[in-house]
């Protein structure tokens, strides 16, 4: 009887091993990831590094170039076919973990009493769930202005510096903006301005505004302050003329920066990289002007996660701790695309020796993370509807901010009746 109580208690322990993956043989794990040649030479090295201190553990990549990454792993999930590990950017994140389709690695955390406490705060943040844990920060950055400095020599300004206000920055618009060739048209501008609500942020919430209240739990876009920002951020290109219009854009958005027909643009870490490769003046990046209450950043940054339905969880956490650790940290740091999310590496001689790292690096201090929610993209497509119609001229901003307040409180409502949430 002992004997067969024996043979029983090391079956169920043999049982247990198996189904966390425990080290009984070779292991695939397929880890997809979006980008271009540069993450694509980033990860391979990662991948490089881990097999070789893991041999064990072979990483397939998946590579997805172009666009459509964030939709192709959520078909996949739902079609039972996902990448055991995938990077994933913040903003659309919270849809898959509100949908059970991620490996919650709060316990595996705690287990190992893996520290978080390393990490950037905003990283944490925007991989945390109702108090629980989903992934492991990949990296990231807050967005800083860059600046032509060839161009501010050029008009007789000084190099913009922290604290510089938003009246000081319409003045620098002002001299910046030109017809350089003399033929009556406008040329050569200070700014650009887009249409993608993120990029309001900096400007609300240096005034003091917000797009939801702290709980994320309510629409308070229509409130006086984030008005009163989204309407200065319009006015720079359709009072102003400081920021081009599509037509005078045409077919040279995103390169009228590195062409010197832009003075400043919105950038993030991961952006310094092609700067560094297409630019060919002298430039350098700035916090963004100082409003009402100060000078805040938008931070962004993606994540390592594991797919709910892997049967590989334990090699899966084994990967996503050295990607996001000391040495996979130390590989992405050499490259300079993001900020490191570990404090110790962004500090460190490694990554600051990369372009504008330290300017980012002292960022953080202003950096706050998005507004983010599981409904993000219903949240988006609000937003964008209501402001197209802005920029086209087709309604005013009070009238738009009216209706994507209501729509996105009975969004908030609709979802709350529809989803009990995620125990």
């Amino acid at each position: 009887m002992r004997a067969t109580s024996a043979l029983l208690f090391l079956v169920l322990i043999i049982g247990c091993g198996k189904q966390w993956g425990a080290p009984d043989g070779p292991v695939t794990l397929r880890f997809a990831f979006p980008g271009e040649n540069e993450e694509l030479k980033i990860y391979t090295e990662l991948i490089r590094t881990f097999e070789e201190k893991y041999p064990r553990i072979k990483i397939k990549k998946e590579f997805n170039p172009g666009k459509g990454y964030h939709e192709k792993i959520k078909v996949r999930m739902a079609a039972g076919s996902a990448p055991d590990v995938f990077t994933y950017d913040d903003e659309p994140f919270l849809s898959l973990v509100s949908r059970g389709m991620v490996l919650d690695l709060s316990s595996l955390i705690k287990r190992d009493s893996y520290d978080l406490d390393s990490y950037f705060e905003q990283n944490v943040k925007l991989v945390t769930y109702r108090e629980r844990i989903y992934g492991l920060p990949l990296g990231g950055g807050p967005q800083l202005l860059a600046y032509n400095k060839d161009l501010f020599k050029e008009a007789g300004l000084d190099y913009p510096r922290e604290g510089w206000t938003w009246e000081e920055f319409l003045k620098i618009c002002r001299e910046l903006t030109a017809d350089s060739n003399g033929d009556g048209e406008i040329d050569r501008f200070a700014f650009e301005v887009s249409g993608w609500w993120p990029y309001f942020l900096p400007w609300i919430w240096s005034n003091g505004g917000d797009v939801l209240n702290q709980g994320k739990t309510e629409s308070i876009i229509n409130s006086p302050e984030t008005r009163e920002a989204i309407q200065f951020y319009i006015d720079l290109k359709r009072k102003h003329n400081f920021a081009p219009s599509g037509s005078q854009v045409s077919d040279r958005w995103g390169k009228m920066f590195p062409l010197g027909l832009q003075a400043m643009k919105p950038v993030g870490p991961w952006d310094i990289p092609r700067l560094k490769e297409e630019v060919k003046f002298p430039w350098g990046v700035v916090v963004y002007p100082r409003g009402k209450k100060g000078s805040f950043l938008r931070f962004s940054g993606p994540c390592y996660a594991v797919w709910k339905g892997t049967k590989h969880p334990e090699e899966a956490w084994k990967f996503l701790k050295f990607a996001s650790g000391k040495e996979g940290g130390r590989i992405l740091a050499e490259s300079g695309f993001f900020l490191p999310p570990r404090k110790e590496i962004a500090n460190s001689r490694v990554f600051l020796s990369t372009p504008s790292a330290r300017e980012f690096l002292e960022a953080m201090e202003l950096a706050r993370i998005q507004p983010i929610i599981p409904q993000w993209y219903e949240m988006s497509g609000i937003i964008k509807k209501n402001m197209d119609k802005v920029f086209q001229n087709k309604e005013t901003l009070t009238v738009a901010l009216e209706k994507i307040d209501s729509q996105l409180d009975n969004l908030f409502s609709q979802e709350e009746a529809r989803r009990p949430g995620m125990d």
